[in-house]
Order: structure tokens, then sequence, then C-alpha cells
């Protein structure tokens, strides 16, 4: 297990300001969320397009335009995100998409929520190995419309910005 986190935080670009979070207090973290039944979640909430947060019970009414239902994050994992550049439990449908492209960072997030999802697959759910069934974390549909929908034809169906982050002219 200690080198999947090893492997893990050499493949996340380390700042060395500002550092709450060295590499052991970040495999400590990790191990914590494994073991508690949300996670990396603090709970579920609705998130209206008018940017309010409302309780889970409390939807965003149409009048504002709707919203989308999904955990939020613990503050850890939002001060890792911050300090650190590492989106850990990362939710498709909460990312504004230029936000998760990360053009600046190399698509970092892209290349983190990849490794996330297969350390996920075949270590027990690995940071969320007792939350993965943790009801409305994420809501599959939203997951969907953002990666297949909003993601898909605001990106990638761009050649000129894929050509200008992949390919050499």
């Amino acid at each position: 297990m200690f080198i999947k986190h090893f492997y893990l935080l050499l493949l996340f670009p380390v700042f060395l300001w500002g550092q709450q979070y060295d590499d052991e207090k970040i495999t400590s973290l990790i191990d914590t969320y494994r073991n508690l039944d949300r996670g990396p979640y603090k709970e579920i909430n609705w998130f209206c397009e008018d940017g309010t947060i409302r309780d889970a019970k409390d939807p965003c009414p149409d009048a504002i335009g709707g919203g989308i239902q999904h955990a939020s994050y613990k503050s850890d994992i939002i001060n890792l995100a911050k300090t650190r550049h590492l989106y850990l439990g990362e939710i498709l449908a909460s990312n504004d998409v230029w936000d998760f492209w990360d053009a600046p960072f190399n698509h970092s997030r892209i290349k983190q929520y990849q490794l996330q999802r297969y350390l996920e697959s075949v270590d027990n759910g690995w940071i969320q190995e007792k939350s993965k069934f943790y009801r409305g974390a994420r809501q599959i549909e939203d997951e969907e419309e953002w990666g297949g929908r909003k993601f898909y034809y605001t990106i990638l169906s761009s050649n000129q910005i894929l050509d200008q982050d992949f390919f050499f002219n």
C-alpha cells in the first residue's frame, strides 16, 4: 500500500511555498479517508446555478435555474487543491471545464483524475474504500452530462486546442 501512495505523490506537482501538507501528512489523510464512511466528502448538497449551496433536502428552485446535487469536499481536500494542486475524490460535475483542463499545469488534473479512477478500480476503492457507495456523492447522470457533453463539446471537439496542447507543428 505504501508504494501506491509513494507513486501517487511523485506524480503530483509539489510547491515549496505555503506547504501545510508534507508527503507524510497527505499519506496519513489518504489512509484516514479510506476508513471513513464518507471518505473525502463532507456532506451531500445542492449546488445551484446562481452559486448558492443548499442542503440535500432543499433542492434549487427552477426560478434560479435549478442545480445539481453531489457531495461537498472536506476542508482538507479543498486546502490540498489550493496549496498543493492535489485533487482527491474529484467530482467532475462540480468542475469548470477550463479549470479541469488545467493547461497551465500540463493537464495535471486530468492525469490525477485518471490515476485516481485506476487506483479506485484496483485497490478496493482507494481513498474511497468505505465511501465508494456513499449514496449521492457522485450523480452518474451529472457526471456523464459533464464529461459526455460539456467537456467533450467545449474542449475535445476543438482541433485547435488539441493541436496546440498535444501536437507539434
